[in-house]
Order: structure tokens, then sequence, then C-alpha cells
């Protein structure tokens, strides 16, 4: 299944989560803010959201510095 993701086309497995879309990627769910279709994505729902076609999802990175 396609998907937007932070901008990009991509294609993902049918019937995932964030969650576990997040993990494939090598993403820590504790270190990023998701936001899908222009709405925010609490961490505690990363698990019980699913992916569905053409869906936009943007992942921000949280990168310290100093």
């Amino acid at each position: 299944m396609k998907i937007i993701l932070n901008g990009e086309a991509s294609d993902i497995s049918e019937g995932i989560s964030i969650h576990s879309l997040l993990e494939e990627k090598a993403l820590n769910p504790e270190t990023v803010v998701v936001e899908m279709d222009g709405k925010i994505i609490p961490l505690a729902q990363l698990k019980d959201t699913y992916l569905y076609e053409d869906v936009k999802l943007e992942v921000l990175r949280f990168v310290g510095g100093g």
C-alpha cells in the first residue's frame, strides 16, 4: 500500500500501525513526533493507530544540541 511519508511516496505493509512502521524504520517512538493528515498522534495512540492508502505521515525527530 502507498502512503506519503515525509513528503515522499512510500510502500508499506497493509494494516500496519504507526508504531510498527517506526520500528521498521529503526525510530524510537519516544523520540519522535508523528503527524497524520495534519493531526499530531499522541505517543499512547501509536500502537492503535493504523495507516491507510494515501495517508500523509510526517515523522519529526527530536535533535539535541548545544
